[in-house]
């Protein structure tokens, strides 16, 4: 039985709901985590194919293989991954990192490397932190607490550096689970996903009311893209080289797709 790690956030839910409504018959085991914990079981084994942060693939590239077509990147403003500032951008000099988080942890050390020429302390367990990586529902509602000037939008500085839409997570697994039939069923997922977003909106907003059914849906269609085109590959090529770069990856590795 293939076992498949699921991210609880709600822009990965259109990549498997349709498994959870049995619109697609599969014997697989589901097991919904935070994309931190996702990365965690996949690299110990405990899972063999998950929603995976992308980063996640430059530690173990000769094991693993990434299903083609998909992925959870935004094309400019993604909303749900934000730095949350308690002071000017230029004031900061400490940024408590988002425990659930990997990718995004590493675009923001980036970003304001690269982008913003700052040079800052990033940790876990800092009190009197500058500003603070939030990502996935807990930014949506947060963004809400925050006057806008100071959310820095990540996927939005990335677009504004790169010209390159941003991508947070793939399917990623080891190249022995994955079958064709296997790639099949988690594309043909997403196709079902795109196309019934008000399905999962309404269920969605039933279990967590914070902001409204009109807003959950302009995120999943404005906010976050499910396909992985020649655009985003490049964008993760460039990712990787700058991972490298600041030592936040041990390799830059290529990209082994299905």
């Amino acid at each position: 039985m293939l076992r498949v790690g699921l991210v609880s956030f709600l822009n990965a839910w259109p990549l498997y709901q349709a498994f959870l409504v049995d619109s697609i018959n599969t014997k697989y085991d589901f097991t919904q985590l935070f994309p931190s914990e996702c990365a965690e079981m996949l690299r110990n084994k405990e899972i063999d194919i998950g929603i995976i942060p992308v980063i996640e693939y430059a530690y173990l590239p000769q094991e693993y293989v990434i299903v083609p077509s998909v992925c959870i990147s935004s094309p400019d403003y993604v909303k749900s991954v934000a730095l949350f500032c308690n002071k000017p951008l230029k004031e900061i000099k400490t940024v408590l990192l988002d425990k659930h988080s990997r990718t995004s942890n590493a675009l923001v050390q980036i970003l304001l490397r690269e982008k913003f020429k700052k040079e800052v302390q990033y940790g876990f367990d800092i009190k009197n932190f500058d500003a603070q990586v939030v990502i996935g529902d807990n930014a949506l509602f947060k963004e809400k607490e925050f006057p806008l000037n100071q959310i820095v939008d990540l996927a939005h500085e990335w677009k504004t550096f790169t010209h390159l839409p941003f991508v947070f997570a793939l399917w990623i697994g080891y190249k022995e689970k994955i079958t064709k039939k296997v790639v099949q069923n988690f594309i043909h997922a997403k196709e079902w996903g795109t196309t019934h977003i008000r399905e999962i909106v309404d269920y969605f907003h039933d279990r967590f009311p914070y902001i409204t059914k009109e807003e959950y849906t302009n995120y999943l269609t404005l906010n976050i893209n499910y396909d992985l085109t020649e655009k985003e590959i490049k964008s993760i090529q460039l990712f990787f080289k700058l991972c490298y770069k600041l030592g936040l990856t041990p390799k830059n590795p290529s990209l082994n797709f299905f």
